[in-house]
Formats: structure tokens, C-alpha cells, sequence
């Protein structure tokens, strides 16, 4: 149940950012006028896992970074999204597509 509640606030708030970059796009807002939103999620790889489960909310939650990702730049909102683990079973090609991958050695 806690999971559950976890997951839902996660979709809640990346539905947020969604909403966000729709607004500036009907406000037909430039890419830069001096503000420029990062929405940050790491361990990327995890939510794989709760992507996988039969509840809609886990569903739903790769939902919005796919959508961030591929229309986000154009209202000034990026995903920055880490990962440990970045192969082509652990982030869906919908997002694989929209990003410049970077890696650091640790």
C-alpha cells in the first residue's frame, strides 16, 4: 500500500511537469526567456520494475517521461534521467530516442 501511495505521487508530479510544458506550449512561450526547468530522476533503471506491474499508476509512470522527453526542450522543461544500468532492457526506445546519452567513470 505504501508502494502503491509512493508510485502515485511520482506520476502525480511528473503529470505536473506534463501539464507545465503544455501550458507554455498554448501560451506559445519561446525556449528561453531566462528560465529553464530540470526535472531530475535518478535510478531510472528501477522504475522498470514498477513499469512492469499489472497497476495502472506503474503503467502510467513511464508515461510522462516519454512525453517530457520528446516535446519538454521545445517549452524549456529537460529530463535529466541517470541510470547505473542504461541498456536497452532497462529504458523503453520512446525515451532511448530523445536523449544524449553521457557517461561518467566512477
Amino acid at each position: 500500500s505504501s508502494d502503491l501511495n509512493a508510485v502515485n505521487k511520482l506520476v502525480a508530479y511528473l503529470r505536473a511537469a506534463w501539464m507545465e510544458v503544455l501550458r507554455r506550449q498554448h501560451e506559445a512561450r519561446p525556449t528561453w526567456k531566462g528560465v529553464i526547468d530540470v526535472l531530475v530522476v535518478d535510478e531510472l533503471d528501477n522504475w522498470q520494475d514498477i513499469g512492469t506491474d499489472t497497476d495502472t499508476s506503474g503503467r502510467r509512470l513511464w508515461q510522462y517521461p516519454r512525453m517530457i522527453s520528446r516535446e519538454g526542450r521545445a517549452s524549456g522543461v529537460y529530463l535529466l534521467a541517470a541510470s547505473q544500468n542504461p541498456t536497452a532492457a532497462n529504458i523503453s526506445i520512446d525515451l532511448r530516442r530523445n536523449c544524449t546519452p553521457v557517461a561518467f567513470r566512477l
